[in-house]
C-alpha cells in the first residue's frame, strides 16, 4: 500500500485505512489477512540515511 500511497502522492495510513474499510465492508474480506501477511513477509523501503553514510568510504 506504501508504493500506491507514494505514487499518488498521499499519506500511507490514509491508504491502508481505505484499503482495510473496502476489504472490511465487501466480499474481499480475505484481504486483510493476506495484507497482513505480506506486511510482514515484504521487506521495507531502506531509509534514505542508509545511503548516506560518508563514515565507511571504499575504494571499490
Amino acid at each position: 500500500m506504501g508504493g500506491i500511497a507514494e505514487y499518488f502522492n498521499v499519506d500511507p495510513t490514509l491508504v491502508r485505512v481505505i484499503y482495510f474499510l473496502f476489504s472490511f465492508f465487501s466480499a474481499a474480506f480475505p484481504g486483510i489477512i493476506v495484507y497482513i501477511i505480506l506486511a510482514l513477509v515484504i521487506p521495507e523501503k531502506p531509509s534514505r540515511s542508509d545511503y548516506d553514510s560518508h563514515d565507511e568510504w571504499s575504494e571499490f
